[in-house]
């Protein structure tokens, strides 16, 4: 375990001040970067949230939004579709009788008594084309 001293300090406040980083300041003294950040603080050096905003670039106009910023703002404000009201079949198929062309929609039942929807599946979709919209939002055909 190695001890703090009044040289290993003074590199401290000298570098932490002129902005090196912690794990830098560790590599040079030979010990752990949170080492260093504990130092400093009890030191009563501290990175304020002003220092390091004003290190970073100014932020870009309104104007210039990114392409994934901008799609991001079109989507929150798009109209929703209709909501599909749910229609429930009676009777349906059992867990035993689901294959891979059949709709596994759930319909009624708890467990191991529930019935599934047993339609013709929609491309390559879990779903008939009814439960498609129902579970994946805003699908279309």
């Amino acid at each position: 375990m190695k001890f703090w001293d009044d040289k290993m300090d003074q590199v401290v406040l000298e570098n932490y001040n002129k902005g090196m980083r912690a794990k830098k300041i560790g590599e040079l003294l030979g010990v752990k970067k949170n080492a260093v950040i504990g130092r400093a603080r009890r030191l009563g050096l501290s990175r304020t949230k002003e220092a390091r905003v004003k290190s970073h670039k100014p932020l870009a106009p309104l104007g210039s939004w990114r392409r994934k910023g901008w799609d991001r703002i079109q989507r929150m404000f798009r109209p929703r579709p209709e909501p599909v009201p749910v229609v429930y079949k009676p009777g349906g198929i059992t867990f035993m009788d689901l294959t891979n062309a059949t709709c596994r929609f759930p319909i009624s039942g708890i467990k191991s008594e529930t019935m599934y929807c047993g339609a013709k599946i929609h491309s390559k979709k879990p779903y008939c084309l009814h439960h498609c919209r129902i579970a994946f939002y805003g699908f279309k055909k």
